[in-house]
């Protein structure tokens, strides 16, 4: 039984045009791991378009896992760079906008580096209590 799924197009190397999208994608397939990934599970996906702020009432979070599900090849659990940018495609249409709106969005929400405290910062300079 197929489920409606279609093989995602393998996209040629460099074929987003969006500054940023690639390195969000592996920020966010990296996100709480101490090792660099490069496929993006379904729950990860869902925090992207949370962060990206995608949500809205035309695109839900049933959504979010009907886009995952579609562009997964059958038998695996994660998306590769090219399958995420077709998942963003199936989110562009269900939302009624630009790919490349959808693209800044994702971009747009990579998660920046962890700011360090200032050596000043009271909290940091506390001793541990014996």
């Amino acid at each position: 039984k197929d489920l409606g799924r279609t093989a995602a197009p393998a996209a040629p190397v460099g074929a987003s045009e969006q500054p940023g999208l690639e390195d969000a994608f592996e920020q966010f397939c990296s996100f709480g791991s101490k090792s660099r990934l490069t496929e993006l599970d379904n729950a990860k996906f869902a925090k992207l378009c949370r962060d990206a702020k995608l949500l809205d009432k035309r695109f839900t979070k049933v959504d979010v896992d009907m886009a995952f599900a579609k562009v997964t090849p059958k038998g695996k659990r994660k998306l590769t760079f090219a399958e995420f940018e077709r998942a963003l495609e199936l989110v562009a249409a269900k939302k009624g906008c630009s790919v490349e709106e959808v693209q800044a969005a994702v971009a747009a929400a990579a998660a920046p580096a962890p700011a360090r405290p200032h050596p000043s910062c009271p909290w940091t300079n506390r001793r541990p209590s014996l």
